[in-house]
């Protein structure tokens, strides 16, 4: 396993409940960048927006 160190991110789900993600990767498609994020197995593809929703 390597030690290398990852960006965290936390999410909050519908319920309320907060996960913590690790961004094993980020790409650009269509002019959208999206995350790759993980966390005990799980993976989420998410699209990025800044604050202002861009």
């Amino acid at each position: 396993m390597s030690s290398r160190e990852r960006d965290l991110i936390t999410i909050e789900d519908e319920k309320g409940i907060e996960k913590q993600y690790a961004v094993e990767a980020l790409f650009d498609m269509r002019n959208q960048t999206y995350a790759l994020l993980q966390s005990n197995g799980e993976a989420l593809l998410m699209r990025v927006e800044d604050e202002k929703g861009e």
